[in-house]
């Protein structure tokens, strides 16, 4: 997806029954940008996380909540309610589940630092 050369040798899958192919011909720009923007979010929170080598299956794309917007860091357009993993309305899996949920507990911490300051204390 990211316009790279394939590396060399036979590619190696978990999956049964599969097809390598470019999903370029397949998916529009527009989710072709995504995918490549949640790898780069998902090596922003820990460097390394999707290689460069990484195969993309299947990807799932969706919007189960269309009026609820989410923020960077995963908070819904209501204040402390974040929606992380398979919730998140964006993709499933067990490690993009764990990068969402540190993000989001990142921003409660830095919240909770933040009235730490202002009310002198924890709350």
């Amino acid at each position: 997806m990211a316009e790279r050369p394939a590396p060399e040798g036979p590619l190696t899958t978990s999956l049964i029954n599969y097809h390598h192919g470019d999903l370029r011909e397949c998916l529009p720009p527009s989710l072709v940008r995504d995918v490549l923007a949640m790898v780069e979010r998902l090596n922003a929170l820990h460097p390394g996380l999707v290689p460069g080598t990484a195969t993309v299956a299947a990807p799932v794309i969706e919007r189960i909540f269309p009026d609820i917007e989410l923020s960077d860091d995963l908070e819904s357009s209501i204040p402390g309610l974040y929606f992380v993993g398979d919730s998140s309305s964006k993709i499933i899996g067990i490690t993009y589940g764990a990068a969402t949920g540190m993000a989001a507990a990142r921003s409660v911490l830095r919240r909770r630092a933040g009235l730490a300051t202002v009310t002198g204390g924890d709350r």
